[in-house]
């Protein structure tokens, strides 16, 4: 069920402006029935976010450290929980 407090991202190029809401959008949606769109969405948002820093996966965020792009996978992975979306 969406609830609208917090945006479906289902678009790479909206993934990639703001990570962080990507992520927490396919969490708050883990038992959407489209969260398969929403997690092809994060996965070439992080993809194209990495390839126009030309960082490899490193995201600068607003307070100056890094983020490795792989944190963004586990704090998905493990949000998920059990089920078809972590599978996914």
């Amino acid at each position: 069920m969406r609830s609208g407090i917090l945006p479906v991202i289902t678009e790479a190029d909206e993934a990639a402006r703001d990570l962080g809401v990507a992520v927490f959008s396919a969490l708050a949606y883990a038992k959407d029935p489209g969260l398969t769109v929403i997690l092809d969405a994060l996965a070439s948002g992080v993809a194209d976010n990495a390839d126009r820093s030309g960082s490899q996966g490193i995201i600068e965020s607003d307070e100056g450290g890094d983020m490795d792009g792989v944190d963004w996978a586990e704090i998905v992975e493990v949000g998920l929980g059990e089920g078809p979306g972590r599978e996914y």
